[in-house]
């Protein structure tokens, strides 16, 4: 492949492919409207991959401090590392237009073709085959299961910081109250920064109501310890003015 920047074609063709358009609507009607949770198509998709890319960016000068990372084990570029990222943040949710339960799995296999479809506009054959495993495993992984690489991780955390009120608003309009639409009601803002040499990456959430807490307890806490970025982020909770750190 050249050495030209792929991304922004990978964001062209992505917002181009009808296939993921109807699996994105798919999925908001099986989460939304049937199990009355939070939007997950694509606006929390590109809040997810804009997350996930920010953390990269933050933490890729560092790859070295984490055991695994693709970059340098499959021979890939930062670029490549950017795509990864951007692409398994895009697809990640698309399993909910089957079912919520194990929507990671199903995630997978729905992805596949599109990941093809994607990468051999712009990669060779035996290059976009590890991208593509790489974009698969960031995408099984970013629920439950452990992520085992640098990029997988960032997807993983990136898909937990959508957590802000803006997200619960449909449900809350709707008059669908759950503890999740309740907690993400109480978060105001989401910071991702660079940290210091001990903790490479800072997030700061500030709230204006306890129950945002579960989001962090519940939610971030659980994604962080399932990644290579475990021991390495610095959570500041802001609640109503009183902070309180957090080491992850």
């Amino acid at each position: 492949m050249d050495n030209e920047k792929t991304l922004d074609k990978m964001i062209s063709i992505c917002g181009k492919d009808p296939q993921l358009k109807i699996l994105w609507k798919m999925g908001n009607i099986m989460t939304m409207k049937r199990l009355n949770y939070n939007d997950h198509g694509p606006v929390h998709a590109k809040i997810v991959a804009h997350n996930a890319l920010k953390i990269y960016e933050i933490l890729f000068p560092l790859k070295d401090k984490f055991k695994w990372n693709t970059c340098t084990q499959a021979g890939l570029s930062y670029e490549d590392g950017k795509n990864i990222v951007y692409i398994a943040s895009i697809l990640h949710d698309i399993g909910n237009a089957i079912h919520r339960e194990h929507h990671e799995r199903w995630s997978v296999i729905l992805a596949e073709d599109i990941i093809d479809k994607i990468l051999y506009q712009t990669y060779r054959k035996d290059v976009g085959e590890k991208i593509k495993t790489e974009i698969l495993h960031a995408i099984i992984s970013h629920e439950d299961m452990e992520a085992h690489t640098l990029e997988a991780s960032c997807v993983k955390i990136g898909d937990a910081l959508d957590m802000t009120k803006g997200r619960s608003r449909i449900p809350i309009i709707k008059g669908r109250f759950s503890i999740h639409s309740e907690s993400a009601n109480a978060i105001d803002s989401v910071t991702i920064k660079k940290g210091n040499s001990i903790r490479p990456l800072s997030i700061t959430i500030s709230m204006h109501n306890p129950a945002g807490i579960f989001q962090i307890d519940q939610l971030l806490m659980q994604r962080i310890q399932t990644s290579v970025l475990r021991n390495n982020v610095r959570l500041i909770a802001k609640i109503n003015g009183k902070t309180k750190v957090i080491y992850v």
